[in-house]
């Protein structure tokens, strides 16, 4: 009996058409299924690819940590190598907890020679590998000192020398935060420091170095106020002395302070770290973090700042009333300017790390000449011009004469 496509015997005439259509819904029937069952069988073995990496990863992780690295380590570093059991002996079994960062938390040490030391946990391999490689190559008195590792097993510790005034963050917004200590020419003193670890890492290092994660809570201090730079983790080092930048998967860093053209194409520059920068001064000037969640329409530092310095004018409304007014308007309206060039949005537009430490030399100059106290009115205007470091021909600027020893 001949039916029509829709199953009805009576609505067909018995033509060739209608007889012709019955294996195409057919088919249009196997298809769908055949596509499902694809689909599915895909989707299995995806997932089942998605497993076996996964579970590869996880095995040559755990083969890596119980590695001995002591031949590795000995070709990235001459530092001094520590058994577990040594550094759970200096650290009391790591009683004293001084610092939590993203790669693992430091702790208060002392060695058998009685020599305080800062000892970092890490639960990151290629951060612990990352840092003892950069800092075997980056030795400079502004940048923390790596004095020996531990890599046996399960145990990756990197040992610092300990600074005791603990991080610009503490200084600055910590709990504990000791704004007496923290007039401007101190301020001024530690951005110098830190820019001149920076410039280190850009200009003395071949290949030279990108930091990645500068802030305040990687800027060190010891019981003088002296600074120093830490935490290489996620620094890169780059291909070679000509590089410009490094392309990364991801945009690493800290909020607040992450270069957003580095976070839009994930190209890092040395314009990536000279951004970070910015922000750091822009902290030191206004006694505020970088972000600040407990005031939702002030959360970015530098979008609250920026209106208030413009052209050669500076707003009195940015500058840390902590200071009560023990600075010279000069002085400060040119670090102000400076940080505002540091965070511009396009990177050609920033200046190089060797000329942010040329201007902070010139804003400290302004700070000794016009040592004395200065009233604090709503804006200033400086003719800033006229003030352009100009680098020497190696790269390097020249050293600033304290008036006040350190």
């Amino acid at each position: 009996m001949i039916v029509n496509s829709y199953g009805n015997k009576y609505l067909c005439g018995g033509s060739e058409e209608c007889v012709q259509e019955i294996p195409k819904t057919r088919n249009n029937s196997k298809n769908v299924v055949l596509g499902i069952t694809i689909s599915g069988c895909l989707a299995i073995v995806f997932a089942l690819m998605v497993g076996i990496a996964l579970y590869r990863r996880k095995l040559r992780e755990k083969r890596l940590r119980n590695k001995d690295y002591s031949m590795i380590m000995s070709k990235l570093t001459k530092s001094r190598a520590f058994t577990g059991k040594e550094m759970a002996d200096a650290t009391e079994d790591f009683s004293t907890q001084i610092g939590q960062g993203g790669s693992g938390s430091v702790f208060l040490g002392k060695l058998r020679e009685e020599k305080d030391i800062a000892v970092k946990v890490l639960s990151s391999l290629h951060q612990f590998l990352n840092e003892v490689d950069v800092l075997s190559r980056a030795q400079h008195r502004n940048l923390v000192s790596l004095i020996g590792y531990c890599s046996e097993s399960k145990n990756l510790m990197l040992i610092y020398e300990h600074m005791s005034g603990g991080s610009l963050w503490d200084s600055l917004h910590g709990r504990n935060a000791d704004h007496s200590n923290l007039n401007w020419k101190t301020r001024l003193r530690i951005a110098l420091d830190a820019a001149q670890g920076l410039e280190f890492l850009h200009v003395g290092c071949t290949p030279k170095i990108i930091h990645r994660d500068v802030k305040t809570a990687n800027i060190l201090l010891d019981d003088q106020m002296n600074a120093k730079l830490a935490d290489f983790g996620i620094s890169r080092i780059t291909s070679d002395g000509e590089a410009s930048h490094a392309t990364t998967s991801m945009a690493k860093g800290t909020p607040g302070y992450i270069d957003p053209e580095y976070r839009r194409t994930h190209e890092v520059t040395e314009k990536s770290d000279v951004y970070s920068f910015g922000v750091v001064l822009f902290e030191i000037i206004c006694g505020r973090p970088a972000t600040h969640a407990s005031h939702e329409e002030d959360l970015n530092l530098v979008e609250w700042v920026r209106p208030y310095v413009k052209g050669d004018e500076i707003g009195a409304e940015v500058i840390d009333t902590s200071l009560n007014g023990n600075y010279s308007m000069e002085s400060i309206a040119l670090v102000a300017k400076l940080a505002l060039r540091c965070v511009e949005d396009r990177p050609y537009s920033r200046p190089t790390i060797s000329e942010v430490v040329g201007e902070i030399k010139e804003a400290i100059i302004h700070e000794n000449e016009n040592n004395a106290q200065f009233p604090v009115s709503d804006a200033i205007g400086i003719q800033y011009g006229d003030l352009q470091s100009q680098p020497s021909p190696s790269g390097k600027s020249k050293d600033v004469e304290w008036v006040e020893g350190r």
